[in-house]
């Protein structure tokens, strides 16, 4: 299984400005994405705080920061651990328990409690968590 992370800078005007900055190649993805991820996290916040040293048109310290991060699905689960779309409270967005319906869980209730950046941090709907929450949904960066 092939885990890479990307970023794109868009401080580069050019349509190639995806840069590769880690990857992961094993027979399966990686047991701890944190451990995966903190060599990157390191220098994330090293970034951040002090900037990048780039020489381009007469100026050499650029501000560094991230805008968002993007995952497909299977990601986001490892890396949010969260429970996958198929669980009965896997719903990102909201605290509600899914249904079993025609062979899928759906959230068929329309009125629903929406979920915080803080609900989320302080686990609030236990039954959507999978294990510790990983550095990545923290604002620590």
């Amino acid at each position: 299984m092939n885990c890479p992370i990307s970023c794109i800078n868009k401080s580069l005007k050019h349509k190639n400005n995806i840069v590769l900055v880690g990857a992961h190649h094993d027979n399966e993805k990686p047991r701890d994405f944190n451990v995966f991820l903190s060599e990157f996290v390191k220098e994330v916040i090293d970034l951040t705080n002090n900037g990048i040293k780039i020489l381009r048109r007469d100026k050499l310290f650029y501000k560094f920061r991230i805008k968002m991060f993007l995952f497909d699905a299977i990601a986001k689960v490892s890396i949010l651990k969260i429970k996958s779309v198929t669980g009965y409270s896997s719903c990102s967005k909201c605290i509600q328990k899914g249904e079993y319906v025609k062979d899928r869980v759906c959230f068929p209730i329309i009125s629903y409690i929406k979920k915080t950046h803080d609900d989320f941090n302080m686990l609030c709907d236990p039954d959507h968590h999978t294990g510790q929450i990983c550095w990545i949904s923290l604002k620590s960066i």
